[in-house]
C-alpha cells in the first residue's frame, strides 16, 4: 500500500512538472500540454480535464509557449517553426541547465545562479561575485529548474527571445566546470532597431493584429446595424468599437449612390451612433464584409509610430416588407497606426506596442 501512495504521488509530481505554459496574442496565459503542432495551428489539453477534448488554437493568436524544462517556441508568422524545434519542445528535452538565465532589456543573457528574488529585485552570483538586479531592467528569467516569469510584457520580451534563442542555447551548452564563473554575458544581435532606445515592432505580429482588430470592428458594426439588437446593447457595441480607435477624433467618410452625392465625414461616435439609427428605417438589415487584406505596408512616420492601411468591402441591404428598398457595397480602407506605448503596472514602467485603428476613407461604392 506504501508503495502505491509512493508511486502516485510520483505521477502527480511527474504531471505538475509537464505542464506547458501557452500565452495568446490577447494577453492569456494558459497552462496546459500542447499535444500538436502543425503548419496552422496548436492543440492543447487541460491538465485539470486530461480526458477532454483538447483546446485548439490558430498559430495567429498564439505567441510563445514554455515546457516544464524551460525550453520554448515563438509563434512568429514571419519565421515558421522547424520541425525540430517542434519535436524538441513536444519531447520536453532538458537541457543540462548548470545556469539560471536572465536576459536584460537590452538583450544581454546573463548566465547566474540565483541566491534570492524579492518583488523588485533578484540577488545571483555572476563571474564569482554576488550581484544584486533591478527587475525592471530585465525581461525574463529562466531558472535550472525549468521554470520562468517575465518581468516585462510578454510581446516586449517575445522580440528579443524570438532572435535570441540560440544564444540562450549555446550558454546552457557550455559545460560546469571549473570555469564557469568566467563565463561573460551574451548580447543577441536584434535585426533592427528604432532610432530610440525601443525595439522596433514585429511587424508580422502586429500585421496579424491589424487585420484581427478589422475584423473586430466589422463584428461590432453588425452588431450595431442588427434590428434585432435592443437599444441598450448596441450602445455597448459602439463604446467598444471606439475603443478600437486611436482616439475619437478618428473620421469615417460615408457616399450614397445618390446621383450626385457628395462624400461626408463624420467623427466615429457620429457615424455609429447614425449607423444604429438608420437600422431602424427598415425590417431587416443584412450587412456583411469580406476580402479584409492589407492594401499597404507599414511606414514609419515623424511622430515614432507606425501607419499602414487595410481594406475591406461593407455590403449593406435594407428591406421593408420584405423587399429590398436600398443596397449598396462600399470598398474602404481604414488607417492602422502601431503606437509606441509607456504605462506603470505595479509600479513599474512597462513599453510596449498596440494596435489602434484610425480615419476610415472610401475608394468606391456601388450600388446593390
Amino acid at each position: 500500500m506504501k508503495r502505491f501512495i509512493i508511486f502516485a504521488f510520483l505521477l502527480c509530481v511527474k504531471s505538475a512538472f509537464s505542464q506547458d505554459m501557452i500565452y495568446l496574442t490577447d494577453g492569456t496565459k494558459i497552462p496546459g500540454k500542447i499535444v500538436e503542432i502543425d503548419a496552422n495551428k496548436v492543440k492543447f489539453k487541460n491538465l485539470a480535464n486530461p480526458n477532454a477534448q483538447p483546446f485548439v488554437r490558430n498559430l495567429n493568436y498564439v505567441r510563445v509557449a514554455f515546457n516544464s524544462s524551460g525550453n520554448y517556441i515563438v509563434f512568429d508568422p514571419a519565421n515558421p517553426l522547424k520541425d525540430a524545434d517542434k519535436k524538441e519542445f513536444m519531447l520536453g528535452s532538458m537541457y543540462q541547465r548548470p545556469f539560471d538565465i536572465l536576459v536584460d532589456n537590452k538583450g544581454t543573457v546573463y548566465p547566474v545562479s540565483l541566491i534570492e528574488e524579492n518583488d523588485s529585485e533578484v540577488a545571483a552570483i555572476y563571474k564569482g561575485k554576488e550581484t544584486h538586479y533591478k527587475k525592471a531592467d530585465f525581461l525574463v528569467v529562466i531558472r535550472k529548474n525549468g521554470t520562468h516569469e517575465f518581468y516585462t510584457s510578454v510581446d516586449k520580451a517575445i522580440q528579443i527571445l524570438g532572435p535570441g534563442k540560440q544564444v540562450i542555447r549555446d550558454i546552457l551548452s557550455q559545460p560546469l566546470g571549473k570555469d564557469d564563473a568566467a563565463l561573460n554575458a551574451a548580447k543577441i544581435k536584434i535585426a533592427k532597431k528604432d532610432d530610440g532606445d525601443f525595439i522596433a515592432p514585429d511587424m508580422a505580429l502586429f500585421g496579424t493584429k491589424s487585420l484581427q482588430k478589422t475584423e473586430e470592428f466589422t463584428n461590432y458594426l453588425q452588431a450595431i446595424s442588427s434590428v434585432s439588437t435592443d437599444r441598450a446593447a448596441a450602445v455597448k457595441s459602439i463604446d467598444q468599437a471606439c475603443g478600437l480607435f486611436l482616439n475619437e477624433q478618428a473620421r469615417v467618410e460615408v457616399s450614397s449612390t445618390a446621383a450626385n452625392a457628395v462624400p461626408k465625414k463624420y467623427l466615429i461616435r457620429d457615424y455609429l451612433n447614425r449607423l444604429m439609427i438608420k437600422s431602424g428605417q427598415y425590417d431587416k438589415v443584412n450587412i456583411e464584409y469580406a476580402d479584409i487584406n492589407y492594401a499597404s505596408k507599414f511606414r514609419k512616420g515623424p511622430d515614432g509610430n507606425y501607419y499602414g492601411t487595410v481594406t475591406f468591402v461593407q455590403k449593406f441591404q435594407g428591406f421593408v416588407d420584405g423587399n429590398l428598398v436600398y443596397g449598396d457595397q462600399t470598398t474602404r480602407n481604414i488607417t492602422i497606426v502601431i503606437k509606441h506605448y509607456e504605462k506603470a503596472i505595479n509600479g513599474q514602467i512597462v513599453a510596449g506596442w498596440d494596435v489602434f485603428l484610425d480615419d476610415m476613407g472610401i475608394t468606391e461604392t456601388k450600388k446593390l
